[in-house]
């Protein structure tokens, strides 16, 4: 005889071994085969199971079974109980021990999902026995189309002692499900588990047995494993406000995970703190504390359960209606949420649960308090607690330097200006920001960083983020004019004063040498003057509160006459480095020095317009001292007076009139006149005495002027003077008191 192929079975492990001849007798009774139907898709494959019992239900592990499939082009079989579905269509496998067989319908179902054709009754599998009635398992209706029975689960794992229940339902060839029919249960291995008329499992003993679903003509059949096993509980501690409920669930970590299926006893030791009930829904009833026990199957698990007072508050810190949370890359911040009593009291108890968006961003320490920055990026932190809305923050990690929106600022006293910060790399504005000021009396800050300037100094103003990283300004606050005087110092000091204070002088510069025609920044954070102080008059540039002197340009030459250009960048000026006295520029740094005139006659007074587009500026190339404009980078000059006296010390107003001094034909002294656009000139003061410098207010509505009149009929000394006036035609002047003697020149808003 041909050596046979056959499938040797213990509990579902299946070994292929070959034999020379046909297996003795075992005394198979009976054959069991799971799944009962089985529906495949061309090209699928799955395992059946089989086992072999004798007459009196016992397992027959050494039994051989061989599978044979009825039609081999729609579904195979190997030696394992292994079916492949080949092609659409209906076919049966046959599980055989000795002379007894059980079949299984197999379904396989077209590609795209397609159902096999109804079955040929010829064809449909059915159980069949070669003595004695036909076996239990799966088979075919009995001419209601009942093709086959289907239990779930299909096996069950349980602890002795514990019950769980077996549902059937019934489906036709197709898989279609058919209406109810009357089943029969039966346990083959009663000793290990047993089945009630409905369904209704209940372990035993520890081993492996077999409940079976019959109706006429089909069956099916369950796997019950029974073994001794320890259960967990999903809780060791429930802590909760009075009234709520929660669900304790008992699991077997051995067997998977699975859920116990009743068996258990709960109680609760208190039963005023919170109660339990049979499936282990516990309700919290008053605050206290007490214990839960779960026994059953020679175990026990104990559940420690806090009830803490209701909460009234929910107390988080910072409030996310301030805005997101702002944590630079790898530091960390403070989040707060403690549960409170209505008289404020905490609740320790009561823990909030917490939930990080992205963790990958930031990461949260319950224990702590503490989150920590990961990446840049955005997500949210949410923190939970039981009767009260979700609190939500918005957290961004943000790179930690972080920067102004300016280094220096001017002020004149009683000015301000809003300081703005901003992360030193990439966007996003810092929140939380604690400012200070260095001397308050010079200068103070508010908390959303406004400054505000009080006298006449410097500070400096310190922004300081919640992480410790700062970031600081200089802040210098002047007064509303600017000028030189020769009062208590030997040559003239740069000084200052507050027009609301006219006797308030505050010393700027003082260096025993003649300091002139200073001239503020248009941010009046600098001062640009012309200086002796290095045996030549040179043209410096210094802090508005005097310090940091420093030449620009130097040369043997006499530099005077310095003016802004609008931005800050640049200086003009001129000076008589080439013979005849020219207009240069140059950078505020001293470098990149350009000559913008040469013509014969010389140039001088370079008065900037408020654009930065042209400079207006006294030549003498046509024979009398005229005012002219030019383009700002030098050529395209314009004559812009006709008359025959001297025109000097240009100025511009705001809206790009030109303002200038000249002498008065008749009897002596000064005008300041005004020319608009269109060639209108108005004057604006007319003085007996010779107005030897003045200066326009940046908005344009005031002038400040210096007068000189000799004494004793020429042979005196000169007396001056200094006025203010609205910059009006017919205005009255106001004078500003100086000291006895004093010399005071070149004022400057």
């Amino acid at each position: 005889m041909s050596a046979q192929v056959i499938a040797r079975v213990w509990f579902g492990v299946v070994a292929v071994v070959a034999l020379a001849a046909p297996a003795t007798a075992q005394g198979v009774a009976d054959i069991q085969v799971t799944p009962s139907t089985l529906t495949l898709g061309v090209g699928q494959r799955q395992t059946l199971f089989a086992a072999a019992f004798d007459r009196q239900g016992n397992l027959l592990p050494t039994a051989t079974i061989a599978f044979v499939s009825s039609d081999t082009t729609i579904a195979r079989v190997g030696s394992d109980g292994t079916v492949v579905g080949l092609h659409a269509g209906l076919a049966k496998v046959e599980a055989r021990a000795q002379n007894r067989r059980a079949a299984v319908a197999i379904f396989v179902t077209a590609p795209g999902g397609a159902a096999a054709p109804p079955p040929d009754p010829s064809a449909s599998p059915q159980a069949s026995s070669s003595a004695g009635p036909p076996p239990a398992g799966t088979g075919t209706g009995t001419g209601a189309g009942v093709a086959a029975l289907v239990l779930d689960p299909p096996s069950l794992a349980l602890l002795p002692g514990e019950t769980a229940r077996l549902t059937v339902r019934a489906v036709r060839g197709d898989g279609a499900p058919t209406p109810p029919i009357r089943t029969a249960w039966r346990s083959l291995r009663p000793d290990i588990a047993t089945v009630s008329s409905d369904g209704l499992v209940t372990a035993i003993a520890a081993g492996e047995g077999v409940i079976q679903a019959t109706a006429p003509g089909i069956s099916a059949s369950a796997v019950v494993t029974v073994g001794p096993a320890e259960f967990v509980l999903n809780l060791a501690m429930l802590v909760r406000p009075p009234d709520m409920l929660d669900t304790l669930v008992a699991t077997v970590p051995s067997q998977g995970g699975r859920p116990v299926r009743g068996g258990l006893a709960w109680r609760v030791a208190d039963t005023t703190i919170a109660r339990v009930g049979p499936t282990g829904i516990v309700q919290t009833l008053a605050p206290g504390e007490t214990e839960l026990v779960a026994s059953g199957f020679g175990h026990e698990r104990r559940v420690r359960i806090v009830v803490f007072r209701r909460p009234e508050l929910f107390v988080v810190s910072p409030r996310p209606s301030a805005g997101p949370v702002q944590v630079p890359l790898t530091s960390s911040a403070e989040i707060a949420a403690r549960a409170e009593a209505a008289d404020s009291t905490a609740i320790p108890d009561a823990i909030p649960a917490w939930e990080v968006g992205d963790s990958s961003i930031a990461s949260f320490d319950p224990g702590s308090g503490r989150l920590t920055a990961r990446r840049l990026g955005t997500t949210s932190l949410t923190a939970r607690l039981a009767g009260f809305d979700p609190v939500v923050w918005v957290i961004t990690v943000v790179d930690g330097e972080i920067a102004l929106d300016r280094s220096r600022v001017g002020l004149v006293a009683g000015g301000q200006a809003r300081l703005l910060a901003r992360f030193a790399e990439g966007a996003g504005t810092p929140a939380a920001l604690r400012w200070s000021s260095e001397h308050p009396g010079v200068a103070t800050v508010s908390a959303d960083g406004t400054v505000t300037g009080i006298q006449p100094g410097s500070a400096t103003i310190t922004a300081t983020a919640p992480w410790g990283k700062t970031t600081t300004a200089r802040v210098f606050v002047t007064g509303d004019l600017l000028l030189s005087s020769n009062r208590q110092v030997t040559g003239f000091a740069l000084y200052q004063l507050r027009l609301a204070a006219p006797d308030s002088f505050v010393r700027v510069l003082s260096n025993d040498a003649a300091n002139l025609q200073a001239v503020w920044s248009p941010d009046r954070t600098a001062i640009a003057a012309s200086s002796n102080a290095g045996g030549n008059f040179d043209i410096i540039v210094a802090d508005a509160d005097g310090g940091s002197i420093r030449h620009v340009a130097p040369d043997p030459a006499v530099d005077v006459e310095p003016a802004w250009m609008p931005d800050g960048t640049r200086i003009v000026f001129s000076s008589a480095r080439a013979a005849l006295r020219q207009i240069y520029s140059v950078r505020a740094d001293g470098s990149d020095l350009k000559e913008l005139t040469t013509s014969n006659g010389g140039n001088s007074a370079p008065a900037v317009a408020p654009d930065g587009q042209s400079i207006a500026f006294i030549s003498l190339r046509d024979g009398n001292y005229e005012l002219y404009r030019m383009d700002a980078g030098g050529g395209n000059a314009q004559r812009l007076t006709t008359t025959p006296v001297r025109e000097s010390s240009p100025h511009y107003f705001p809206n790009g009139d030109i303002a200038w001094l000249t002498e008065r034909e008749e009897h002596g002294g000064s005008s300041i006149v005004r020319r608009t656009e269109d060639g209108t000139v108005t004057t604006l003061v007319d003085r007996p005495e010779t107005i030897l410098s003045f200066s326009i207010s940046r908005d344009g509505t005031e002038l400040a002027f210096v007068t000189g009149r000799i004494l004793n009929g020429g042979k005196g000394r000169t007396e001056f003077a200094l006025c203010r006036q609205p910059a009006t035609p017919g205005a009255a002047a106001t004078p500003i008191p100086l000291a006895a003697n004093e010399q005071i020149v070149t004022p400057a808003f």
